[in-house]
């Protein structure tokens, strides 16, 4: 069973195998053979993924599984709300690309069949996931003997949860050689061309150097620029594509913060001054502090110097039983109880056995081996050989179970209290969550005084009548203020400070500074451009925002780019009018004639990414990689103004050659298929996400 517990202790590594490198989720077969969708109603649509509707229904389904399957992985009853949010993303991908891909392996006839999956588990041609979690720790390599006995051991996993997760973690490897299949056929289908490959090693072996004047265009004043609204439809229309869109939502809102009042502060400070003497008399301190306290009590000896500056030499001077306060500390009113005093050791050193209890080994059996192992270890037997025998904790075993010198809070709390207040040689039996330990205090520290300071703690908190008034206010500014006009104004008016969340997809959780954002996305949503939301109570936050921008999926509206659209086609006419100043016959005429400064450039072929002075111009680069020497180009539109360039010198350099640049093309090629080929087919099917529904 050691292989299943390695197995088990690499639940991470397992995680990302199963739920990260499955393109597919390892039960989408279970149902999706009975004939897609549970539901035909819209109502009840997640997904449309080409014709296909996909349902609420089958997603759950699956988000449901592989929330169980991770359970069994992590040993867990239950998986936080950020795992919870993951699995949804990951069950997401994997039901779409399964609707996306499925046409295509059964056209193609794509499969992996048993045989197969036999050689990637056992066989010549193990796949790399299975390498990766079967090595054998001594020769550092892969062993196939561990993968046998691992197999055979599975039935032995009464709860089933190992069995659960080979499985998945089989379908995980055969839908992982199932996209390899795919992408490899079309790898195997790429060619690249002599003529590209010539064409690539003269464009990387050629360079030029040459002089160039540059009149920018910001030498022309924007407002001396007309433009139509012609003009601006018409450049739209003829550049649709560069217009094309997801949908997105931008919104400004304030908040009105849920915070305490003076009256709650002082209601805070009253309790607490109220129940100092009760504290005082108590002579059970963890126990009041646990029906009283917002916080837990915390078992810790504290040395001079780490507690707080306020009262740490009061609380060393001071008598068992001595209470400080009240007083403030982070947003709470605490007292402060000197419960001990001893003299401890800064660090001790010890080493223990370990006993787990498992489902091999009850806790009765493990505590009687417990007791059995003490009265050998009482009676003269070797403590270091009785643990490299007994004990489960691998990491001390090298060192015979011995721990070195730890200091307080590095160990679980029952084990460092029977170190530090242990006898050193004294064998010691202590239970904690990790099992049960054999512990033997090796040596000890320098002794010193030290102090148990317990504490009373009570966090300031808005009453309900502090809320209700909070809430009046956010209340109120939305209604007086329920126009974009108003809104603005008061924000103006009132000196509020505005926030702004940009982008926001429909899918959004998060927004940067509130908590729960979801409800400010899902209105954002439901409104339509200069609306006001109503009070959204966000976290410790009241919101009211304003929607500022609707952008929907697909071609934005010429409104909607016309600024943008406007500032390319003035540049345009900017640069038609600097090509004709820059007319000429010689760089020097050109450069007298507009008082312009001839620059050089020099090192410069088609794949450079910037111009020596002037910054990003790959049209210039273009077109001056391209002459021949002692050319002069026509003016060039670039993206910072209007250029000439004169080409003085050509070099041939031998930095690329034929066999090479085909290699390096042909990777490039292979590398994008993994990603692009099926963004392509995603592409092609329009793929609408209906979740935000239901999210």
């Amino acid at each position: 069973m050691a292989t299943l517990q390695k197995i088990r202790d690499k639940a991470g590594a397992l995680v990302a195998v199963v739920i990260g490198l499955a393109l597919f989720a390892f039960i989408l077969g279970d149902f999706l053979s009975g004939g897609g969708s549970l539901s035909s109603s819209s109502d009840y649509e997640i997904a449309q993924v080409g014709d296909v509707s996909v349902s609420y229904q089958e997603y759950q389904i699956l988000v449901d599984k592989m929330v169980e399957n991770q359970k069994k992985i992590s040993q867990s009853q239950s998986i936080d709300e950020a795992t919870t949010d993951k699995v949804r993303e990951q069950a997401w991908q994997t039901l779409i690309m399964n609707y996306a891909m499925s046409t295509s392996y059964d056209n193609l006839g794509i499969d992996v069949c048993s045989d197969e999956l036999f050689d990637m588990v056992q066989g010549n041609n193990i796949a790399p996931e299975i390498k990766q979690n079967f090595v054998n720790q001594q020769t550092g390599q892969f062993d196939r003997g561990l993968v046998i006995n691992y197999l055979k051991n599975l039935d032995k996993d009464e709860t089933g949860n190992s069995k659960a997760i080979w499985l998945a973690f089989e379908k995980s490897l055969q839908d992982n050689r199932r996209i390899i299949k795919y992408n490899t056929l079309i790898k195997k289908g790429l060619y690249v061309p002599s003529f590209l490959v010539k064409h690539d090693v003269n464009e990387k072996n050629k360079s030029v150097a040459f002089q160039y004047v540059v009149k920018k265009y910001n030498t022309i004043i924007d407002s001396t620029i007309s433009v139509s609204d012609d003009e601006l439809d018409k450049y739209y229309q003829s550049h649709l594509n560069k217009y094309e869109q997801e949908a997105s939502r931008n919104v400004e809102y304030i908040t009105f913060d849920v915070v305490a009042s003076d009256e709650d502060i002082e209601k805070t400070k009253k309790w607490i001054t109220e129940i100092k003497s009760e504290f005082e008399i108590t002579e059970n301190d963890a126990q009041f502090i646990g029906l009283n306290s917002d916080n837990s009590f915390v078992d810790y000896y504290s040395n001079p110097r780490e507690l707080n500056i306020e009262f740490d030499s009061i609380m060393f001077a001071a008598d068992s039983g001595f209470v400080y306060g009240p007083y403030l500390e982070n947003n709470m009113f605490k007292l402060a109880k000197l419960s001990d005093i001893k003299d401890l050791p800064d660090s001790v050193k010890a080493k223990h056995i370990l006993i787990q209890p498992s489902e091999e080994m009850s806790f009765d059996v493990a505590d009687a081996l417990s007791d059995s192992l003490i009265d050998l270890l009482n009676n003269g037997a070797n403590f270091i050989d009785i643990a490299q025998r007994y004990s489960m904790d691998k990491g001390s075993l090298p060192e015979g179970g011995s721990l070195g010198w730890f200091s307080q809070g590095m160990m679980v709390k029952p084990f460092e209290k029977a170190c530090f207040d242990g006898e050193i040689g004294e064998i010691q039996k202590v239970n904690s969550q990790f099992g049960i330990h054999i512990i033997q205090v090796e040596e000890k520290g320098v002794a010193s005084k030290k102090v148990l300071v317990s504490y009373v703690e009570r966090e300031i908190l808005p009453s309900s009548t502090t809320y209700q008034n909070i809430f009046g206010n956010a209340s109120k500014f939305a209604g007086k203020n329920n126009t974009s006009e108003l809104y603005i104004n008061a924000i103006k008016e009132q000196g509020i400070t505005k926030r702004i969340a940009a982008n926001l997809k429909e899918t959004d959780k998060n927004i940067a500074g509130l908590e729960s954002a979801r409800e400010l996305v899902r209105w954002a949503y439901t409104a339509e451009k200069d609306d006001i939301s109503p009070v959204l109570e966000l976290g410790s936050r009241f919101v009211v925002a304003l929607l500022t921008e609707s952008k929907e999926k697909g071609t934005a509206p010429l409104e909607q780019v016309k600024e943008q659209i406007k500032t390319i086609v003035v540049q345009n006419k900017k640069s038609d009018q600097l090509k004709l100043k820059l007319a000429g016959n010689s760089i020097d005429e050109i450069s007298k004639s507009n008082e312009l400064q001839i620059l050089e450039a020099e090192n410069i072929n088609f794949h450079s990414f910037s111009i020596q002075g002037s910054g990003i111009e790959p049209i210039v680069i273009s077109i001056a990689s391209s002459l021949e020497k002692d050319a002069i180009s026509k003016p060039i539109k670039g993206n910072n103004g209007v250029y000439v360039v004169k080409i003085n010198e050509i070099k041939t350099l031998e930095q690329a050659n034929e066999e090479n640049e085909r290699r390096t093309i042909q990777n490039d090629f292979s590398t994008r298929v993994d990603y692009q080929a099926y963004e392509a087919i995603k592409k092609s099917l329009n793929i609408v996400d209906k979740r935000a529904k239901f999210f």
